[in-house]
């Protein structure tokens, strides 16, 4: 399947989690989601999508927001998720099966807001945000696994009363909070 299919190097045939670079212009079809005045994506209740190798950028509210029915069957892989003037992934009752995987997050409000959700948060880099990497709210409980989490500028993650995030394996450093 093409979510699963590894990203490969020229060098040394396959690179390791924190080696890899994303490179969008290897995928067919990357999509440029720049300067919109709402949100880069919006998945309204009761829709899913794969959003796959997409440079998801400057927008004005989140760059990628979604939440409700049918959620659990989205999955974010592969892409450039920076600098929007809210969250970089913006997600709401989010159920148990979503899949934020292997992503860059960078310059965004906050990186990853989750609010009342499920969902599997893993191996991505989030990093320079202007507030918290990952923040966790209104009994939250999703997983937060093998990501990379720095220089951001509040929080690495902030978990915020009654959420209950199982945190794992994830290297957290430099933060300013």
């Amino acid at each position: 399947m093409a979510e699963e299919k590894l990203i490969q190097d020229d060098e040394d045939n396959e690179l390791k989690k924190d080696e890899l670079l994303i490179n969008v212009k290897s995928f067919p079809n990357p999509n440029v989601i720049e300067g919109n005045y709402n949100q880069g994506i919006l998945l309204v209740e009761g829709s899913s999508a794969k959003i796959f190798a997409n440079k998801i950028d400057g927008n004005f509210k989140a760059n990628i927001a979604l939440g409700g029915k049918a959620s659990g069957e989205t999955r974010i892989k592969y892409n450039y998720i920076e600098n929007s003037k809210s969250e970089g992934i913006y997600v709401i009752e989010g159920e148990e099966y979503l899949l934020i995987e292997d992503n860059e997050i960078s310059g965004n409000n906050d990186g990853i807001v989750m609010v009342n959700s499920m969902g599997c948060i893993k191996q991505n880099r989030i990093k320079g945000n202007n507030r918290s990497g990952i923040l966790t709210a209104s009994k939250t409980k999703c997983i937060i696994d093998s990501n990379t989490i720095e220089d951001n500028f509040a929080a690495g993650i902030l978990i915020k009363n009654p959420s209950l995030p199982d945190l794992r394996r994830n290297e957290i450093a430099k933060n300013f909070f």
